[in-house]
């Protein structure tokens, strides 16, 4: 078997791969912190333009928006699941 581009395996590689693991986690809560204040900036810019949106369009949205972080936070904490063995790893600080 020719082992091509094979690496030796180290301790320092399992620390690396769980550094990379952890950074790819905050990546993805830091791009869904985004996404969400987007959001409520839009929210905000809707709400002050008169004549723009209703209460009924409001609690609508309201909704919407619960049900998303809701989902957002069960992937969040299903890929912190996969990506820390056992569950040992840092946590990702949540609010």
């Amino acid at each position: 078997m020719i082992r091509a581009f094979s690496f030796p395996v180290s301790p320092e590689r399992g620390r690396l791969r769980g550094w990379l693991e952890g950074s790819l986690a905050g990546l993805c809560e830091l791009h869904w912190l985004r996404e969400r204040q987007e959001y409520r900036v839009q929210q905000a810019l809707r709400l002050a333009q008169p004549g723009m949106g209703g209460a009924e369009a409001e609690d609508e949205e309201d909704a919407d928006e619960d049900e998303d972080a809701a989902a957002a936070r069960r992937a969040a904490a299903a890929l912190e699941e996969q990506l820390t063995p056992g569950g040992l790893g840092t946590r990702v600080g949540r609010e």
